[in-house]
Parts: structure tokens; sequence; C-alpha cells
């Protein structure tokens, strides 16, 4: 666990005791066929405060039992154009790449005290994830032309699926040269369960943060990655033929300690 981490769940356990001193009139806490709606709060993050990415909503069938139903999204996606280039050169790669991440987290969960604005829980979850990635990239890759006797270029186009491409160096004793691989947002589907133990603090009316841990198995299934090259200006020995090739699904499974890094925040209707 980090230092934001711990940083976070002090500060949820100091203000659940500065909110115990208050009295209970001004707090609201959940009773049978209530309904909540909580996002990832998380202030000292660097892609934003709020982290919609995350959302679960709670529906209380009883006074002490809620069902829970978490959704997780994320979309990415970088490009380069002609339009990003300045000048006339007429080498100009470009990429076009994209990754959908889709979840869905179905639950229950049993609370401890009633009434209280520090409410304890326990409960378990479902978990599916669901990641699909894609990529179109355009090379021009330099050769020496021969006949020409001077350096030109041929054009490259590679289409993935599964995966995105990066490129890093590799040093052979001499000098560095530069490789590719294909490991960057790969596709992925996973299943898992969640036994979950967590606080909720109700702060103000409606208003309550809390946090949660516990432990979790999830089996990972890797996507397979598919590359298509496609050499649109062969030039004479090229070493850029037309061809395809793939890299094999492959599956992981992990056991262990479950935590939300981030404070929950959330609102009672």
């Amino acid at each position: 666990m980090n230092k934001k981490t711990l940083s976070m769940l002090v500060g949820v356990l100091c203000l659940s005791q500065l909110t115990l001193a208050q009295t209970d009139s001004t707090s609201r806490t959940p009773q049978n066929k209530d309904f909540m709606v909580e996002l990832n709060f998380n202030p000292f993050g660097g892609q934003g405060v709020f982290n919609i990415d995350n959302l679960r909503t709670k529906y209380w069938i009883s006074d002490k039992v809620a069902l829970r139903l978490g959704f997780q999204f994320d979309y990415n996606s970088n490009e380069l154009t002609d339009a990003d280039y300045q000048g006339d050169s007429r080498d100009r790669s470009s990429y076009s790449e994209q990754s959908l991440l889709l979840g869905i987290n179905p639950g229950i969960e049993y609370r401890f005290r009633q009434n209280n604005r520090v409410s304890p829980y326990v409960g378990v979850e479902l978990a599916y994830r669901k990641k699909s990635s894609s990529a179109n990239y355009t090379d021009y890759i330099p050769y020496y032309d021969v006949s020409q006797d001077r350096y030109s270029y041929e054009l490259v186009d590679y289409t993935v699926e599964g995966v995105w491409r990066e490129f890093y160096s590799e040093f052979n004793g001499d000098f560095y040269y530069s490789r590719v691989r294909y490991d960057q947002e790969r596709g992925f589907t996973s299943y898992g369960a969640n036994l979950l133990f967590g606080t909720d603090v109700f702060l103000w009316k409606g208003l309550y943060m809390g946090f949660e841990f516990g432990l979790g198995y999830h089996l990972m299934k890797y996507a397979q990655i598919e590359v298509v090259v496609d050499n649109r200006e062969l030039a004479p020995d090229s070493f850029f033929e037309d061809e395809e090739f793939s890299y094999p699904s492959s599956k992981s499974g992990e056991f262990g300690l479950y935590y939300n890094n981030s404070i929950r925040l959330g609102v009672l209707f």
C-alpha cells in the first residue's frame, strides 16, 4: 500500500472520529429501498480528483442488506497524422491507436450497524472486464537504392489487433539500435470474485465517503495478437515483404489482497 493510499485511509479515520462528535440530526443513513451512487475521489491523483471510470450503485433491499452494481469504462486513443507535421517532407509516418475497457461488478453487502454514522460492512462481488485494443501504423522505412546510388524510403503499413506497439533501444555491445515490441495496452478478458470489507462515513445529509479492501481471485485471458504487414511500395531487396504473424493468447490467475486506492465518495437518495 503506497503512501498516498495510507494517507487517504488515515484521513477517513480521522474524519469519522470528528463526525462522531457531531449530532446525528445533520446526517442520513441508508434504509430499505434507498439508492446510492458513488465514484472514486482521489485528491492526490495526477489524472483528476474525481474518477468516473469506476462508477458504483447500491440499492437497499432491507435496512442492512444492499445489492451493488459497479461499472468500469476507460477509453484511450493516440493519433499522428499529416496535419501534425510542418514543412513539405514526404516521409511522414503516422499512426492511430485505440483501446476500450468495459467492466461490470455485481455484488451484495451486509451492514453491521444500522442508523449509525460510521457504518462497517462485509460483502462479496463478482467481476468481469473486457479490454479490446487495435492500431494502425504507417512507416517510411529507409533503404539504400543501388540503382540510384542513394537512400530512399519504402512505405509500410501495419494493422495490429489486440495490442499497441512500442519502440525501445537495445545495446549490442558496440552501439544502440531501435527495436519494436508488441506489449502495450494488450487486450484481455478477466473473470474474478472479491470478498470485501469496508466502512462508510455519513458526513452530512446524504453525502458519505469511505474505503474498501478485501481478498480476491482473478483469472486473466490475454487476447491473441495479430499483425498484418503491407508494403505499398515494395523496393528491390526489401526487408519488409507483405506478411501476417501472430502471438498466441495466454492465461494467468492471481489470488491476493484487493483494495481500492481511492476514497469512495457518494450520495444517498
